[in-house]
């Protein structure tokens, strides 16, 4: 994150339009900060697809075990409290981990 900041830093250090009160004109302002975009985005893109549940996109969270996109957070939340509902409280304890990965697209292959 910090070299991000430093790209924009680097672009408003180096104007020329300096208003009244010392700051950077708007131009280049927003040249920083479409730079730090899409120095970011390519930070972004450079990450590997590795969530448990879909393969399709990089994990952000961790489950448990699981290490999970936020889309696939939500789906594996919301089975574990359908089967918790199902199950009573009893199940918890019973079974400890109640998330069902026999259908996950990334554990298909194994």
């Amino acid at each position: 994150m910090r070299d991000l900041v430093s790209v924009q830093s680097l672009i408003l250090a180096s104007c020329q339009h300096r208003d009244d009160e010392g700051q950077a004109c708007c131009a280049c302002w927003n040249r920083g900060v479409y730079a730090r975009r899409a120095a970011r985005k390519a930070q972004l893109a450079c990450r590997p697809n590795d969530c448990e549940r879909c393969g399709k996109k990089p994990h952000t969270y961790t489950y448990g075990p699981y290490r999970l996109c936020g889309r696939c957070l939500k789906a594996t939340e919301r089975e574990h409290y359908q089967s918790e509902v199902r199950g009573g409280a009893l199940a918890i304890f019973a079974t400890g981990v109640m998330v069902n990965t026999e259908n996950w697209a990334a554990r298909k292959g194994d």
